[in-house]
């Protein structure tokens, strides 16, 4: 009994002591440890790719093998061939047609540039023998050679008319003939033309009225432009002569200080407003407001 008694004080003391107020765990309710599945994934898709990679070259072997194929390569191209001779049978005159609009339209642009050209360099000779044809006074030989030029599309058309117009006024005195030669280059759109216009209204201010002269002018006297000036100038001076004094000195006033006056017709102008007769006050008819009309040898304070 005592040996019993020692050997179970002996297990006693190798074992630790136990908790009276601790659970037992149950081992079957401890759940297995959790397996990572990132690994199983990642495989999954290499397998996935390289099994795609394994078909792509399946598949791109069998068209290199198609392509290689002698047979095949020669019925592809005689089907090309043919399908290239039917569409030249069809659209060939198409191609023919285009080429030769091609040639020949560069043909036609040298042959035009090259007329165009002979054309100014015999205008322009025409034009200094004519220049000094005028310088020496030998009127119809200048009339003659710049008459054909001044009636032509050349671009030297415009003055070559302003050189006949002085040909035949100066030579022949002839009027008539040199507003026509003006006329003939006379437009509102380029400088030589609204000058060629101005120059045609001063040989026909005897002639024209002023109302006449404002139409034969047109929109050049509107123009806020020194040619325009000059056509509101010629306007009043029209208005002077035919005695109508508040059209002209309201011309005249409007010269003095619009924009793009030439400083000679501003001048001119100031000159102008200064001669005019004095305006007629509004109460000059009835002796002057509240007073009765002025009677023999009694005058109004």
């Amino acid at each position: 009994a005592d040996a019993e008694a020692r050997a179970e004080a002996l297990r006693a003391a190798q074992s630790p002591p136990v908790d009276d107020a601790e659970e037992e765990v149950d081992v079957a309710m401890v759940p297995p440890p959790a397996r990572p599945v990132a690994p199983w994934i990642v495989l999954g898709g290499g397998l996935a790719l390289t099994a795609g990679g394994l078909l792509t070259g399946l598949r791109a072997s069998d068209r290199h093998r198609v392509a290689d194929d002698p047979d095949t390569a020669l019925r592809r191209a005689v089907e090309l061939q043919d399908r290239a001779e039917r569409l030249w049978k069809k659209y060939g005159i198409f191609a023919y047609i285009a080429a030769a609009l091609l040639i020949g339209g560069v043909a036609l642009n040298e042959y035009l540039q090259h007329r165009a050209s002979e054309s100014v360099e015999s205008s322009a000779v025409v034009f200094e023998q004519a220049r000094e044809d005028i310088s020496s006074q030998n009127w119809q030989a200048a009339a003659n050679a710049l008459e054909p030029v001044a009636s032509s599309d050349a671009r030297i058309a415009p003055l070559a008319a302003n050189y006949l117009a002085e040909a035949r006024l100066q030579g022949n005195a002839d009027r008539a003939a040199a507003i026509a030669a003006l006329e003939q280059a006379a437009n509102t759109e380029t400088p030589i033309g609204k000058l060629s216009l101005l120059k045609a209204s001063y040989l026909k201010a005897d002639s024209l009225d002023r109302a006449g002269t404002e139409d034969y002018l047109g929109a050049l006297a509107n123009e806020e432009s020194q040619f325009g000036a000059l056509a509101m100038e010629l306007i009043a001076a029209k208005a002077v002569a035919e005695e109508d004094y508040e059209t002209a000195r309201r011309v005249f006033n409007d010269l003095r200080f619009l924009a793009n006056v030439p400083q000679g017709v501003q001048q001119r102008a100031a000159s102008a407003l200064n001669t005019l007769p004095a305006a007629e006050r509004p109460d000059a008819a009835t002796g002057g407001e509240g007073q009765a009309p002025a009677t023999d040898g009694e005058q109004p304070e």
